[in-house]
């Protein structure tokens, strides 16, 4: 059960896994394996040794078909293991699984498997390989206005290893080489750099127009109050000449 919660707590804080799931018994037979997932089938000895003595201790993931059958999602190894047991009476037939809504498409179809599947072991690189092909494909089956950021970060939110480590798959997938990339990066990061320049200087134009504006403000007020201090000054003087001229007149 400790599994299980863990296995639910870790989907709940990714916001692109399952919303609704529910814990539910199925037979073996009515649950198909999934084409869209590649990862390898490897030490299905020693996970077969495993579920004899433990259990199965984390549920398969599948989503339902409508006539009473799964398409699995996550799990294609653990029910590998699992068939021979059930063949020979080791274990029942009934599976626990965790049954989740049917994917929209076959895009988010296939995004769903490598996200039910991050509790995977690591990939050789002849795996990783596969993996990151298949993420290209369904990148390029996005519609462009659904293609957020770089392809590069894309699959490796999936694959949680570094953009950068990726590179050299996509390179090889594409046909073009490091030096290409480089180039790439470059022109991307130049073109980052210009639009913060641009902005930046949009915003200190911005900030030089009101500094612009307050300077003539404080300009005229200040030219006013002069005016007004000589006013003054000129009021006084002149009160002060006519009081003498009219005093030394009488």
């Amino acid at each position: 059960m400790s599994n299980l919660l863990g296995l639910l707590n870790e989907q709940s804080s990714d916001n692109r896994v399952f919303k609704k799931t529910e814990l539910k018994s199925i037979d073996f037979d009515d649950i198909f394996f999934n084409s869209d997932n590649r990862f390898p089938m490897s030490e299905l000895m020693e996970l077969q040794e495993s579920i004899k003595e433990k259990g199965l201790l984390n549920p398969p993931v599948v989503y339902p078909f409508g006539d009473g059958t799964y398409m699995l999602l996550s799990g294609h190894r653990r029910l590998t293991a699992i068939k021979p047991l059930i063949n020979s009476g080791a274990i029942p037939p009934e599976i626990k699984c965790l049954v989740v809504p049917e994917p929209t498409d076959e895009i988010s179809e296939v995004e769903t498997i490598f996200l039910a599947n991050k509790n995977r072991p690591p990939l050789t690189e002849a795996e990783l390989r596969v993996c990151v092909n298949q993420l290209i494909d369904t990148w390029n089956m996005k519609p462009r206005e659904e293609r957020k950021g770089r392809m590069r970060d894309y699959i490796a939110s999936y694959l949680n290893i570094s953009p950068r480590s990726l590179q050299k798959y996509i390179n090889e997938y594409n046909g073009t080489s490091d030096t290409e990339e480089i180039e790439n990066d470059k022109q991307e990061e130049t073109k980052k750099i210009k639009k913060k320049t641009k902005n930046a200087l949009s915003k200190n134009s911005s900030i030089a127009e009101q500094i612009e504006t307050l300077g003539i403000d404080l300009y005229r007020e200040y030219y006013i109050s002069k005016i007004l201090c000589l006013g003054w000054c000129l009021h006084f003087y002149f009160s002060h000449m006519w009081s003498t001229f009219q005093y030394q007149r009488y």
